[in-house]
């Protein structure tokens, strides 16, 4: 079964402001199976803090063995250096970005997608909640 995971990373100010990250995984058919959220104190920019946010993502559907993952994002930058479709210039975002090709070998079927804000508002109100210090948000579903 084919699952969406929604993305974001948030900074209050960019760069070196605080902040968050947060994910969203579905099934294909939108039922949300788990929503994360936390501080992201390893990112000073926001492309870097979009990186974290897919990072985690990627590393809980390892984790659940999910094998067919559309990942959505609403960074265009994000998107297309996974993707292949742009190079990836500045040296902090390579280190993550190499992590998370890394990170794709141990998944079966995957695919990027670039979504607007409107499509991704949850994953951006759970990375805004991350980057203001409230606590991880976990939350599983039974769907």
């Amino acid at each position: 079964m084919q699952h969406l995971i929604y993305f974001d990373g948030a900074i209050t100010k960019n760069p070196g402001g605080d902040a968050g990250y947060g994910f969203v995984i579905t099934h294909r058919n939108k039922n949300i199976l788990e929503t994360e959220s936390g501080p992201c104190r390893e990112a000073i920019t926001s492309n870097q803090a979009e990186y974290y946010a897919l990072i985690r993502a990627m590393k809980r559907a390892i984790s659940r063995g999910l094998k067919d993952v559309v990942f959505c994002g609403d960074s265009k930058l994000i998107i297309n250096q996974m993707a292949g479709n742009w190079k990836v210039k500045e040296p902090e975002m390579r280190v993550l970005w190499k992590e998370a090709k890394i990170l794709l070998r141990q998944l079966g079927k995957f695919n990027f997608k670039w979504v607007d804000r409107d499509q991704n508002w949850m994953a951006d109100d759970l990375s805004q909640a991350g980057k203001i210090g409230h606590a991880q948000i976990n939350r599983k579903y039974d769907v």
